[in-house]
C-alpha cells in the first residue's frame, strides 16, 4: 500500500485530498498544506539527492505533473496511458479510489493492486456498473465502503 495511507498522520493530511469524490484537474492539488509542501520539496530535491542532471529533473517533474493531471482529468479519453500500458491507472480507477479511499492505490503500478488484493473496477462513462464492479461490490460491499 501507498506510504500516504499507511503512515497515521499523512493518513489524516491526505485526508483533505480526498474530501472530493468526483474528480477533476483542481482536485490533484488540493491538499492540507503541509502535504502540498512536502510533496514539493520531496519531489524537487529527490532528483537532487541522487545526482541527477537538472534536464532529468525537469523531466521528473514533468512527469509527475502529467501522471497527476491523467489520474485526476476526470476523462477516459483513447488515447491515455492506461489503454496501452497494462501496468497504468488510469482516471476511472483513480476516480474509484476517491470513492473508496483503500482501494485502488495507483497511478504507477496498478499490478500492485491486483497483487495486494485492493483493485477495485471503476464505473464506466455514463454510470455504467460493469458486472466484474457489480461482483466486487457484493464481495467487499462492507470492508470498502463508499464515500459519496
Amino acid at each position: 500500500m501507498s506510504f500516504e495511507h499507511t503512515f497515521c498522520k499523512c493518513r489524516y493530511l491526505h485526508s483533505v485530498h480526498h474530501r472530493y469524490t468526483i474528480v477533476n484537474v483542481s482536485v490533484a492539488q488540493y491538499d492540507h498544506p503541509w502535504e502540498l509542501i512536502s510533496l514539493g520539496v520531496l519531489g524537487t530535491i529527490s532528483p537532487m539527492c541522487v545526482g541527477a542532471h537538472p534536464l532529468t529533473s525537469w523531466a521528473f517533474m514533468m512527469l509527475h505533473d502529467w501522471i497527476g493531471a491523467d489520474s485526476h482529468g476526470g476523462y477516459d479519453l483513447p488515447g491515455l496511458p492506461h489503454r496501452w500500458v497494462p501496468f497504468w491507472g488510469g482516471p476511472v480507477q483513480h476516480a474509484m479510489h476517491h470513492q473508496r479511499p483503500l482501494t485502488n492505490f495507483q497511478p504507477y503500478f496498478a499490478w500492485f493492486d491486483r497483487l495486494f488484493g485492493t483493485e477495485c473496477p471503476g464505473v464506466q462513462a455514463s454510470g455504467y456498473r460493469s458486472p466484474q464492479l457489480i461482483e466486487w461490490e457484493r464481495r467487499n460491499g462492507k470492508k470498502h465502503k463508499l464515500l459519496n
